[in-house]
C-alpha cells in the first residue's frame, strides 16, 4: 500500500503580501508594472522599485 504524498500547504493568496515590504526588481517595465499593481491589490505595504 503506498501512500499519496503530501500536498504543499501554499500560503493564502489574499492575505499572504498583506503588511510586506517587496522590492520588484524590473518594476518599471511592462510586466513588472502589472507585479506592482497585483502587489498593491494585495496589500504590500512598502514596495520598492530599483532604477539606475
Amino acid at each position: 500500500m503506498t501512500s499519496q504524498p503530501k500536498q504543499p500547504s501554499w500560503p493564502n493568496n489574499a492575505t499572504f503580501w498583506r503588511d510586506k515590504r517587496v522590492t520588484v526588481t524590473g518594476g518599471a517595465g511592462f510586466l513588472g508594472s502589472f507585479v506592482v499593481e497585483k502587489l498593491r491589490e494585495r496589500g504590500a505595504a512598502d514596495i520598492s522599485i530599483p532604477r539606475r
